[in-house]
């Protein structure tokens, strides 16, 4: 006699069987391979994304409101902070289509090209416009780490300054200025975009958009 777990793994075998099945024939020109492992999504996601050298971890939200919003305690939140691989968190509302604009959160600190490797490929792929923002409570920047030239050679981006308190909100406002179609970040150990996905005792929700946030890790 089986027990509870073990029918629960085969249940859930033959869905992913399934739906790796399904994949494969509507996108016959990608590799679809599927894994069934036991553990948090966070620890299990991260776990394969590492043994097979993934460059880009996908992950849909299920937010009754249809947007993204990172919550203390949710997946999307343990992925973004436990991740070694780069993470693109997508909410539930969004319907693919080609990112034309793409916004990209920075600071003043030295970028390490390898973290920004994904978007550099993702915004090649489409064509997209990348706007750098930066967001600063005391005064308006004028001016972006050099290394970031350098980094995204052969893209076409610009450099916009705000001036804000609240990171998430002058973040959002300025992607819908320029309507764009995703957000980008750094998730770094030290940085001040580090507060967005550390969380606080006093703040339960940390970020919420209606556009697909991509986090890249330093």
């Amino acid at each position: 006699m089986k027990s509870i777990e073990g029918i629960v793994r085969d249940e859930a075998t033959a869905e992913m069987d399934a739906l790796v099945a399904r994949l494969r024939k509507e996108n016959n020109a990608v590799q679809v391979t599927g894994h069934v492992l036991k553990g948090t999504p966070a620890d299990a996601t991260n776990r394969v994304a590492t043994t097979q050298g993934a460059d880009l971890v996908i992950m849909g939200t299920q937010g009754e409101t249809g947007a993204l919003e990172v919550f203390m305690g949710s997946t999307a939140h343990a992925m973004i902070r436990k991740s070694n691989t780069a993470t693109l968190v997508i909410p539930r509302s969004v319907s693919f289509s080609p990112p034309e604009k793409v916004v990209l959160a920075i600071d003043e600190d030295p970028y390490d090209p390898n973290a920004l490797k994904p978007l550099v490929a993702l915004v090649k792929a489409f064509g997209s416009h990348l706007y750098l923002l930066h967001v600063d409570s005391d005064e308006e920047s004028v001016s972006y780490p050099e290394e970031l030239a350098a980094a995204l050679d052969d893209i076409t981006f610009s450099y916009h300054s705000r001036l804000g308190s609240d990171l998430s909100t002058s973040i959002n406002l300025f992607a819908e200025e320029v309507d764009a179609q995703m957000i980008g970040m750094v998730r770094r150990n030290k940085n001040f975009f580090q507060k967005i996905f550390s969380g606080s005792h006093t703040k339960k929700e940390l970020f919420e958009t209606q556009l697909p946030l991509l986090v890249l890790m330093e």
